[in-house]
């Protein structure tokens, strides 16, 4: 059954994934959010990284795309043992954000995006 989640998520510490289990996740699960946010612009990817770590949240992969105008990431967390995965996409030159969701349970991609908010505000 779908594990009941709590009001305010919590999310594992140390959680991990093999990549090979993480593609295979993303190819079959449902986007249960999205969400665009303006954060500073001209940050490194590590900036990114970093303030996203200090939270649970796991870079499985990032690189440049599009000639280096955006950089896409691949972010894992977990709460309560539950899987989330996610898309990211940051432009430098405007420091647009956006980010794409999938999780099992559909309750958790809101959840999630509002968890984001406190690492991408020390970004914003």
């Amino acid at each position: 059954g779908v594990k009941k989640v709590p009001a305010k998520l919590a999310l594992d510490v140390g959680a991990t994934i093999a990549g090979a289990t993480y593609q295979e996740q993303w190819k079959t699960l449902a986007v249960t959010g999205t969400a665009n946010r303006q954060l500073r612009k001209g940050l490194s990817t590590d900036d990114i990284k970093n303030a996203l770590a200090r939270y649970s949240i796991v870079c499985l992969a990032a690189g440049q795309q599009n000639g280096g105008t955006s950089c896409k990431f691949y972010f894992f967390a977990s709460a309560g043992g539950a899987g989330i995965f996610s898309e990211c996409v940051y432009t430098p030159a405007s420091g647009e954000f956006t980010s794409t969701i999938k999780t099992a349970n559909p309750e958790i991609g809101p959840q999630y995006l509002n968890f984001l908010a406190a690492p991408l505000a020390s970004l914003s």
